[in-house]
């Protein structure tokens, strides 16, 4: 083998290497670098439904206790009709 025929066969084996490269990043890394945007998007949405979920809850917290109260107050209006009705 002549040096021409290696030099040959050498850029051949090169641009053979770039092309596999060239493949494996398109396959396999930016098939990774969309899912891990995806995965990030997916915890953005998590977390923003966390906080609403929080949020919420401490409104039908609150709003529960405001109810309570209401029970409370109307179990006194109708103990003080039937009082006033001569009930008792």
């Amino acid at each position: 083998m002549d040096n021409t025929t290696f030099m040959g066969l050498l850029i051949a084996a090169l641009a053979v290497l770039l092309t596999i490269s060239v493949a494996l990043l398109t396959l396999v890394i930016r098939p990774v670098i969309n899912l891990n945007k995806d995965i990030t998007k997916t915890n953005d949405s998590v977390d923003r439904l966390n906080s609403a979920v929080t949020n919420l809850e401490s409104r039908v917290t609150k709003h529960g206790e405001t109810l309570d109260n209401h029970e409370v107050e109307i179990a006194t209006i109708k103990r003080d009709i039937k009082y006033l009705e001569g009930g008792r």
